[in-house]
């Protein structure tokens, strides 16, 4: 009987990157909503909207641990030429190009703006170097930062026992999820280790769980997924029913950055939790075809491009969801984003080049 181990076309992991990049663009319309017509949202809305912001976290995780499943791969050999010249520059490329694309339509969309060609490029420039561009970008300068390390990722993970490697991944958790979280009820504890960022321990743990390594029985998936929900969605009506006068701005900060961010060990658990359930997922075929191979092979595309979309609705058009329809609208929007997103993708990609950048 074929695993998922020993698969060379994990269907599963096709779905996973295309329900999580849908669940992105609704995460990135629900934000953006949040930021435009912040003046019509009632507190009920506000509190359904940052829950539902919250829930949805797991989705670039689980993006990092599917890349994580198949990168960290001992018998896969990926020589870092190839490094920098396929992968690391894919980022560049789609980063230099979509920051331009972006600072353009933002000046477009503001009829005060009067920017010579020159002011134009500096702005590009600067915001390219800074971060100072929409909200997708993050997740490319994350990337490159990642692929940069994988020839180090890959000898620790072909080199190190499985006991070291679940080691490795909970001291991560734990100085980068559990420690940081003290801050919350005022002890800025001294404890840290020189890697102070999460993402990693998402790509060891795709690895593991994909290959067995870390066992997550589906019973337990089910109670990580769910329970994990569940404490977001308390620790998000603290934060915005009593935060502001229970914690000082400094907690606060800390609440909201440890405890409902990507480090949140509550985060991680919800992660590991559907992504194990999601690789459950039975598949009668070997090779996804037709329109989940299509959607899954746009993906990254989507991820760029919906967010024009997006802007166009909310910004130009003002077109505000908490005014007509609430969640109907929502999920009318994010289904429309996508389709169109998907649509523009799949057609560009038709263009020889084109499919090393999206």
């Amino acid at each position: 009987m074929q695993t998922l181990s020993n698969r060379k076309d994990i269907i599963q992991f096709r779905y996973i990157r295309v329900i999580a990049c849908l669940c992105i663009v609704l995460l990135h319309t629900l934000h953006a909503a949040g930021d435009f017509f912040a003046g019509s949202m009632s507190l009920t809305d506000m509190l359904v909207s940052r829950s539902a912001q919250n829930l949805l976290l797991w989705c670039v995780p689980c993006f990092l641990m599917v890349t994580g499943a198949l990168l960290l791969d001992p018998e896969k050999e990926i020589p870092v030429k190839t490094i920098f010249s396929k992968y690391v520059l894919r980022m560049v490329l789609a980063l230099v190009i979509f920051t331009f694309i972006f600072r353009i339509a933002d000046a477009l969309a503001d009829p005060e703006a009067v920017l010579t060609f020159g002011d134009l490029v500096k702005q590009w420039i600067a915001g390219m170097l800074t971060g100072d561009t929409w909200l997708p970008m993050w997740y490319l300068y994350l990337m490159i930062g990642l692929y940069a390390m994988m020839p180090v990722y890959k000898i620790v993970f072909r080199h190190a026992s499985d006991e070291v490697l679940r080691y490795l991944v909970l001291v991560v958790i734990f100085f980068v999820s559990i420690v940081p979280a003290a801050g919350v009820f005022g002890l800025d504890l001294a404890f840290y280790i020189p890697t102070s960022l999460i993402y990693p321990a998402y790509l060891f743990l795709g690895r593991m769980i994909y290959t067995g390594q870390i066992r997550v029985s589906r019973h337990m998936a089910v109670i990580l997924a769910v329970g994990c929900s569940v404490i977001l969605v308390m620790l998000t009506y603290y934060r915005y029913m009593y935060g502001d006068v229970a914690l000082s701005e400094d907690r606060l900060a800390v609440f909201t950055r440890v405890l409902l961010g990507y480090p949140s060990v509550f985060v991680v658990g919800q992660t590991v939790g559907i992504f194990s359930l999601l690789c459950g997922i039975p598949s009668k075929r070997e090779k996804a075809e037709g329109l989940l191979l299509a959607m899954d092979q746009c993906s990254f595309g989507i991820y760029l491009i919906h967010m024009i979309f997006v802007m166009i609705v909310m910004k130009v058009l003002m077109v505000d969801p908490y005014a007509y329809g609430g969640a109907l609208l929502f999920i009318a929007m994010t289904g429309a984003f996508f389709a169109l997103s998907f649509a523009v993708t799949f057609v560009l990609r038709k263009i020889p080049g084109v499919s090393r950048v999206l």
